[in-house]
């Protein structure tokens, strides 16, 4: 694999982890509010990142490679997660008919911080905001100071309407102006390290290290803790400055470690990890918290949150090789028709 994809797939996998971390109720608070500054739009920076208007010239084409790749995959999914959580997991107390008809159509009325939510928020607000991404670079041509214009007016638009919508909206449009800020912000990435490698040397990740931290605590302190599924951004340019530091860092830092198998899986399965993390999270935590109390000197709150982490991926993983190996449709994966039957999956 290139060094470049290799480094893509690290910043997703570490993406993934702060996810994890910031779902955990082990986790710190002082931990939540510094990583809650960066790791959603790093999500929607990466997707920035590796965008190549070349590839799609035509919007059809484009759409299309979206619906597979995002759009399938979350109704997919959602489905599989309502399953599990809904009749597997409640299945002695089974729930009421009426919480589990609500909970299966808020999968496509998908309406945060409503009775009609279910699960995957982020995904949608990524398929929509690509689509809006898509036209910018079109419309724009690829030129910087019309696409930094472009992420100044989504991301100061998608501010204004954060304090205007309490609650949520269907299928995360009120967040697809910020996030569609993000994607920019990698794709101008993109762009800089194409003309020169500067962009992503290992002398500029202190400062931002820096920056990020100043801003993320300034942020808490005056205005709490933000968070995009709440469009809670506090302050916009402590914010702004915050994320965007954030996200440049962490690109600096995986391009400088080149290489991790771990962080590598676990960027490629992001999908997976996102949906199933927080059904297995407080079962891993009461496993972790045991054995970690039998340990006796391990028995430490920081060692049971890396011992939880740890159970979680590790869980995550199998779950990711098997829908990879045996139900690779979930994910928007269809095999071709070929003459020779395919062997099953065993």
């Amino acid at each position: 694999m290139k060094q470049r994809e290799r480094f893509i797939d690290i910043a997703r996998g570490i993406a993934m982890l702060l996810v994890i971390l910031g779902h955990c109720s082990l986790t710190p608070d002082t931990l939540k509010w510094w990583l809650y500054s960066f790791h959603i739009p790093l999500f929607f920076a990466l997707s920035g990142l590796v965008f190549n208007p070349e590839k799609y010239v035509k919007f059809k084409d484009f759409l299309k490679s979206r619906v597979k790749s995002l759009l399938i995959p979350y109704f997919f999914l959602s489905i599989v997660l309502w399953f599990i959580t809904t009749i597997v997991r409640h299945n002695s107390s089974f729930l009421s008919r009426e919480a589990t008809y609500v909970k299966f159509i808020g999968i496509f009325v998908a309406h945060r911080n409503s009775t009609y939510y279910f699960a995957l928020w982020f995904v949608l607000a990524l398929f929509l905001a690509e689509i809006l991404f898509y036209f910018i670079v079109k419309l724009t041509k690829k030129n910087v100071y019309a696409l930094i214009a472009s992420m100044i007016v989504l991301s100061v638009g998608g501010y204004v309407l954060s304090e205007h919508i309490d609650g949520g909206f269907y299928w995360s449009v009120d967040v697809v102006p910020v996030a569609c800020s993000f994607l920019i912000f990698g794709f101008l990435l993109k762009l800089w390290r194409e003309k020169s490698d500067i962009a992503l040397k290992i002398w500029w990740f202190p400062v931002l290290c820096a920056v990020n931290l100043v801003f993320s605590y300034l942020n808490h302190r005056i205005c709490g803790r933000s968070d995009l599924y709440y469009t809670e951004m506090g302050n916009y340019f402590y914010y702004m400055l915050a994320a965007l530091s954030g996200i440049w860092a962490v690109l600096i830092f995986c391009k400088f470690i080149k290489k991790f198998k771990v962080l590598e899986f676990i960027g490629k399965n992001t999908l997976v990890y996102y949906t199933f993390h927080k059904t297995f999270l407080p079962s891993c935590i009461d496993i972790s918290t045991e054995l970690a109390t039998l340990g006796g000197i391990f028995a430490n709150e920081y060692f049971i949150l890396a011992l939880t982490i740890v159970m979680v991926c590790t869980v995550l993983a199998i779950m990711s090789v098997s829908i990879n190996k045996c139900f690779p449709f979930l994910l928007g994966r269809f095999a071709r028709k070929e003459k020779k039957r395919a062997l099953p999956c065993v």
